[in-house]
């Protein structure tokens, strides 16, 4: 019964995180150091800071833990990719070190719009940044369709914030100061088409 109610506590907008989950970050590093505020969104250098960083690396994994993963046993790996956000892929690298999702191995890789575009193997989660904000990177919507193209491809795709017709969620940046957090928002026909549904917990965050 309780176990609902302590992922909120983890999906929830504190900064105030267990060890086991939080990535470690230095002594210089907090809220206030960076001015993040989800109302004043399209500023690269804000919206990809350490601290949004660990916000979504927090989400990433624990919905990786959580997920129902169809046709897993297929697979070698966990294969996580990131697109055009280092920070990002580097705090999972420290957050899932010596971990595994699913019993499997994971996988980090931090790409850009061409690696990905030439990329010709799947991903169990793809993510992709500079989706949102006022003048959002056409050359990484650009880049996902040339490589979905390429074979049937089942990642879960998922967004920082931008609507994508191929995307299957969207983690939206909300709050400011010490109090941002993340909110979701599905698609669910593509979901249900890749036989997957958010577990309970996330869809507690669903956006208003």
């Amino acid at each position: 019964m309780l176990r609902p109610f302590l992922f909120l506590a983890l999906l929830g907008p504190s900064l105030v995180m267990t060890p086991t989950l939080a990535a470690p970050l230095g002594p210089s590093i907090g809220a206030d150091d960076v001015p993040c505020n989800a109302s004043n969104l399209g500023d690269p250098e804000i919206d990809r800071s350490p601290i949004w960083a660990m916000h979504f690396g927090r989400y990433l994994y624990l919905l990786g833990r959580e997920m129902f993963w169809p046709d897993l046993d297929q697979r070698e790996k966990f294969s996580i990719g990131v697109v055009g956000w280092d920070d990002l892929a580097e705090d999972l690298g420290t957050r899932l070190d010596g971990r595994s999702i699913a019993g499997l191995p994971v996988e980090i890789k931090s790409l850009d719009a061409k690696t990905l575009r030439d990329h010709k193997g799947d991903f169990t989660v793809l993510f992709l940044s500079g989706t949102d904000g006022p003048t959002p990177d056409s050359s990484i919507e650009e880049a996902l369709n040339r490589w979905s193209r390429k074979k049937d491809k089942q990642a879960l795709i998922i967004t920082d914030g931008g609507e994508i017709a191929t995307s299957d969620l969207s983690f939206r940046r909300s709050g400011e100061g010490a109090n941002i957090g993340l909110c979701i928002v599905q698609q669910e026909q593509n979901l249900q088409d890749k036989g997957m549904a958010l577990p309970v917990p996330f869809l507690q965050r669903i956006c208003p």
